[in-house]
């Protein structure tokens, strides 16, 4: 009887594991293989291009969203983005006086 039963269990495992790699075959000749996926894909205008991390709580994401870029500092409390065209030594100097879309503040 053992024996029945371990040659039952190999042939279920078999079995499963043979369902599985077919179904994926299927999902990605069918559904990731579809032109008018790919297209979406494609027009898709937010990209991750590269993200650091910088501590456990904290990280650094650039993104370009419909062709300009934007540094993004991800917290456990708090996000802060910068757009690519503000310099970083701007910011650094007085983070006051550079608003949300990167433009300087004239002082009174």
């Amino acid at each position: 009887m053992e024996g029945v039963d371990f040659i039952k269990y190999i042939s279920a495992l078999v079995f499963v594991i043979a369902l599985i790699g077919t179904l994926a075959w299927l999902a990605r000749r069918f559904l990731l293989g579809n032109p008018g996926i790919r297209q979406l894909q494609a027009e898709k205008k937010l990209h991750i291009l590269e993200t650091k991390s910088l501590d456990p709580k904290r990280r650094l994401v650039v993104l370009d969203w419909d062709g300009q870029e934007y540094l993004i500092v991800l917290g456990a409390n708090s996000e802060h983005i910068l757009p690519k065209h503000v310099s970083f030594a701007q910011e650094l100097a007085d983070p006051q006086k550079i608003d949300n879309q990167g433009q300087e503040h004239a002082e009174a």
